[in-house]
């Protein structure tokens, strides 16, 4: 169970508007009651009421600004903070610090984590007044770093924090013990268990029985016991601790308790305690459904009713799927509920991704996705193979696709870029339901507090039905495309294509091969870590050896790379012309092109004799099945090529251009301004500029584009981020060619999927296709045979392969370090 991003609200909200005016006053009171709405209805209306009281009006927005915040509505909070700092500008005053603070905490609960850095280190620049506030910078400041990553930084500065408030707070203050649990968090999830249990025992022992310790009291017990997870029972005994204090002071219905339920179950079914995991399994999925109170184990919540928690319901979901298969004797009807389990949690954790739209802890429903979903797609494959069950193999692909689409999503969703009528209503109304929710948690057994949810919910389902109906393009860019169904993918595959898509949970590793009439499907490695870290070390070797031009140790590897990979599934790629390959975990950055169908016949071997995939099949790369379907040759039209580059001089092409036809090309310079009204354009564009990726959000990833004229209309900044593409009104171009990708600073730990947010942003987008550099010394001397075929009307994926295939038949460039570089993204 991934840890919660906890951070300082409890005090933070109380010191944010300290006016002795009751009208303020009375709006404060009631956001820490968590009546948010209440509270900003109360304060707009005090500004239209007061309309010279300046200084007031700007302490009564950066309230609202915070109940934004709270709801979830971060466009809101940022424009009415904006609006607050306009007005403190126009009056002069010098109090900007909170203001900047609440920008670093949109941007951190948003989970972008540098921007909020940027943020804090200037408000801590200002002047402060307030010591506790230098607590909550720090605490922010911590929690930033360990969103990077960063942990020694982190540590350092939730030290720095903890030492602040102890000069204003006793050591039993709720914001002392909440920095012991976060250093614990940080320690637990850096695998320093010791210095995390420490932690969570320095927070404990500052724990008493009253009412703002409890909570805080079950939070430090979750955490303890995850310290143990090499001794089962002691971490056992430490989730029973916390499930104590979450029943007896919160109930059955609640977060906390359903929370330390999934964690105490997990830890007895790890010790094979059988029975009592059941027991817990079932207490969890029914302290998440206060409608269904009486669930029996066989029984699956209404995907209609309300859960307490989204999330947590996918785990507990997730957690009796696992219960189902993990035991020796496991019957066709185990196998067949477990596989209906994991469905069900792939349906709530959907859910979760859409509450969680903008917000840093979406990563968490990834997280629990790969964990929920495993043993239902364990139990499909068995079902499948011992069974010959047919549906089981097409839903258990489905499953995979369910993972896929989640990542897919969470990289590559930006809301805040969104405008209009539709974008301005579904905030609203997301905000409407998530206030309703909140009640609903507080008070489970409420029946108007339920009602109010369910009228929320209808309202939210219509305005999506009309937003998808009236603009399909603007509302894919916020909620993406839907799940498809797995015979719908087939009919989306052009006909001699062949779609394989890996997929690797744990020790397993899995293969679906499909065409437009059949589906296999492989296991290809079975609870083996082992073999996982040598298949690995194999791709890596692989690599190394293109790098070096070393036939000797690359012709062994590609060749066996081949048969444990592809050769599987050859009955399906006999009449194949082209390959869609979708790759997951060690296989993201092998280039299946260059893999080697057979032996050499000879020990005389070169580069350009040997017998490479591309040869028989196009191969192209997606992130998710068939979405974004390339345009038919009859419908692709005449387009133009563009090439943009940061200092285009007039009459000085490159080599790989001279000899296109004029006509069909351009050479001009990369402004953000000429790429913004190219990608609105049926136009093929190169980028001779460089693209960046730093994090696994399209904010932080974009392009470097030549330096703005002063002179330029709109000239722009000279960047185009991945979300300003998201943002484009009609995105039409049918291919974007970036030359190069600096991806040095990437976490590919913290991008957790093959997803680049910036590849992917632009086909979310609607760019037909992205070709992109796989590594940036690919050489630029096929560009100009592929964009000669595309240009003439032929497709990305067989121009792409005509121009590898001619780089490979002449000795100086068969080399694939010279053509694998270039991966086609459709």
């Amino acid at each position: 169970m991934r840890a919660r991003l906890f951070i300082f609200w409890l005090f933070y909200g109380g010191m944010l508007t300290a006016q002795p005016e009751f009208t303020l006053k009375s709006g404060e009171q009631l956001s820490h009651l968590n009546q948010y709405g209440q509270s900003t209805e109360q304060l707009e209306a005090f500004i239209k009421e007061n309309p010279s009281r300046l200084y007031d009006q700007s302490e009564a927005l950066l309230l609202i600004s915070y109940n934004h915040m709270q709801l979830g509505d971060y466009a809101n909070a940022l424009a009415t903070n904006d609006a607050s700092l306009r007005i403190k500008a126009q009056l002069q005053a010098d109090d900007l610090v909170k203001n900047y603070v609440r920008y670093g905490a949109v941007h951190l609960l948003r989970g972008n984590y540098s921007l909020a850095l940027s943020y804090l280190m200037r408000a801590k620049d200002l002047p402060i007044e307030d010591i506790p506030l230098y607590a909550v910078i720090d605490g922010h400041l911590a929690a930033a770093y360990r969103g990077l990553g960063q942990f020694a930084e982190a540590a350092a500065y939730y030290r720095q924090s903890i030492e602040t408030l102890l000069i204003e707070y006793p050591e039993d203050h709720p914001e002392i013990i909440v920095s012991y649990y976060n250093l614990g968090q940080l320690y637990l999830e850096s695998g320093d268990l010791e210095e995390a249990r420490q932690y969570f025992q320095e927070g404990l022992d500052r724990t008493s029985s009253t009412s703002d310790h409890t909570f805080l009291q079950a939070m430090l017990f979750n955490g303890l016991g995850q310290t143990y997870r090499n001794n089962p029972a002691e971490a056992a005994k430490v989730y029973r601790q916390a499930l104590e204090v979450a029943n007896q002071n919160f109930g059955k219905y609640h977060r906390e308790t359903a929370q330390s339920t999934i964690l105490l179950a997990q830890t007895l079914l790890a010790q094979q305690d059988r029975e009592a995991a059941k027991r817990a399994i079932l207490s969890a999925i029914q302290s998440l459904s206060p409608e269904q109170p009486n669930l029996r184990w066989e029984e699956m919540p209404d995907p209609d009713n309300i859960a307490i928690d989204p999330v947590l319901m996918g785990a507990a979901l997730g957690l009796r799927a696992e219960w189902l298969i993990n035991t020796s004797q496991v019957s066709a009807e185990q196998l067949a509920a477990a596989l209906d389990n994991s469905e069900q949690a792939a349906h709530w954790l959907f859910i979760a991704l859409d509450q969680r739209i903008d917000q840093a802890n979406r990563k968490e429903v990834l997280h629990t996705a790969r964990t929920a979903l495993l043993p239902g797609i364990q139990a499909g494959i068995r079902l499948w193979e011992e069974q010959q069950y047919k549906p089981a193999q097409l839903r258990t692909f489905q499953l995979t696709e369910a993972i896929r689409t989640m990542e897919f999503r969470a990289h590559t969703t930006y809301p805040l870029g969104l405008a209009g009528t539709f974008a301005d209503r579904e905030r609203e109304l997301r905000r409407s339901l998530h206030l309703a929710e909140m009640n609903f948690r507080l008070q489970p057994l409420d029946i108007t507090k339920r009602q109010e949810v369910l009228q929320q919910r209808k309202a939210y389902a219509e305005m999506r039905s009309e937003w998808q109906s009236y603009d399909s393009l603007s509302y894919r860019k916020l909620f993406g495309e839907p799940l498809a169904g797995t015979t719908d993918i087939q009919a989306q595959l052009a006909p001699n294509t062949t779609l394989l898509s890996y997929l690797n949970i744990s020790d397993d590793l899995y293969l679906f091969a499909l065409n437009k009439e059949e589906m296999q499907s492989f296991t290809l490695i079975k609870n083996d870590a082992a073999l996982l870290i040598q298949l690995e070390e194999q791709i890596g070797h692989l690599l190394e050896s293109i790098d070096q031009s070393d036939i000797a140790r690359f012709v062994p590897i590609a060749v066996q790379l081949y048969r444990q990979l592809v050769a599987p599934a050859s009955d399906l790629l006999r009449s194949a012309r082209s390959l869609i390959v979708l790759a997951d975990g060690p296989l993201l950055p092998l280039p299946f092109e260059t893999l080697l169908t057979e032996s050499p016949k000879n020990d005389h071997q070169t580069f350009s004799k040997l017998d490479y995939l591309i040869e028989d099949l196009a191969v192209q790369y997606q992130y998710i099945a068939p979405w974004n379907t390339p345009l038919s040759q009859e419908e692709l039209p005449a387009s133009h090529l563009r090439l943009l580059s940061p200092a285009a001089v007039e009459g000085q092409t490159p080599d790989a251009f001279r000899k296109l036809k004029k006509d069909q090309f351009s050479l001009e310079k990369a402004t953000e301004n000429r790429l913004r009204q190219d990608l609105q354009q049926p136009v093929f564009i190169h980028l001779a500029t460089g693209g960046f990726v730093h994090a696994g959000l399209p904010e932080t990833a974009g392009l470097q584009l030549a330096k703005p004229s002063i002179t330029e209309a709109s000239p722009g900044d000279g960047i185009l981020y991945a979300s300003e593409i998201l943002s484009l009104p009609n995105v039409q171009a049918q291919l974007v060619t970036l030359d190069s990708i600096n991806m040095e600073e990437v976490d590919l730990s913290a991008l957790a999927s093959s997803i680049d947010p910036l590849c992917g942003g632009m086909l979310r987008a609607g760019v037909q296709s992205v070709l992109y550099p796989q590594w940036t010394d690919a050489s630029a001397a096929l560009l100009q045979p592929f964009y000669k075929e595309v240009l003439s009307g032929a497709p990305a994926g067989a121009a792409l392969q005509d121009a590898k295939m001619m780089m490979i038949k002449k000795s100086r460039t068969a080399d694939p370090k010279y053509w694998a570089g270039y991966r086609l993204y459709q």
